[in-house]
């Protein structure tokens, strides 16, 4: 029989895990890709302008940038991976280093090291996302081109050296 205070240990533990943000479950998610699923794709340099993208029905305020890595700052780095979804459409794996989804804290303060990411499919904004993976569905046949940015918990796009910290993949449909 489990005691008691047994099953209030592992309810504490998991409420703490949860406020916490599940610390090391992104990087535990990011790395569990079956790599033979990946759509081959080229990747571009992903430093487009995107300047349009500030209102596509999504979010009602402008993106201004904001400049990270400076002296003792870890750089937030962004990854994008694309895989054909077993029924239909397509699943984006955003996989990041020294930056934690936070979708509790949005629209709150910034927060070095957090917020969210925003994915953009042709240019145009689809959704904002607050994990590492987003489904982002059917893709016509043809040439496509996916993005994905990090923001602040405050909506400022992140950059380094004035460039955007985005990742972009180009992929063909048949």
């Amino acid at each position: 029989m489990v005691s008691k205070y047994f099953l209030a240990l592992i309810l504490i533990a998991t409420v703490i895990w949860t406020v916490l943000g599940f610390p090391g479950r992104d990087s535990l998610l990011s790395y569990s890709i079956n790599h033979d699923r990946l759509m081959p794709a080229t990747v571009s340099n992903g430093n487009r302008d995107q300047s349009a993208h500030d209102n596509h029905g999504h979010d009602t305020h402008k993106h201004g940038s904001l400049e990270v890595g400076g002296i003792g700052q870890a750089v937030p780095t962004v990854k994008l991976y694309l895989l054909k979804d077993p029924m239909s459409g397509w699943n984006a794996n955003i996989v990041t280093e020294n930056f934690r989804f936070a979708p509790e804290n949005v629209s709150e303060k910034h927060v070095p090291g957090e917020g969210h990411a925003h994915l953009y499919v042709d240019g145009v904004k689809v959704n904002r996302v607050y994990g590492p993976w987003y489904f982002i569905g059917p893709l016509s046949s043809g040439e496509h081109s996916v993005k994905v940015t990090i923001a602040s918990n405050d909506h400022q796009n992140l950059t380094v050296d004035k460039v955007l910290i985005s990742d972009t993949v180009d992929i063909i449909v048949d």
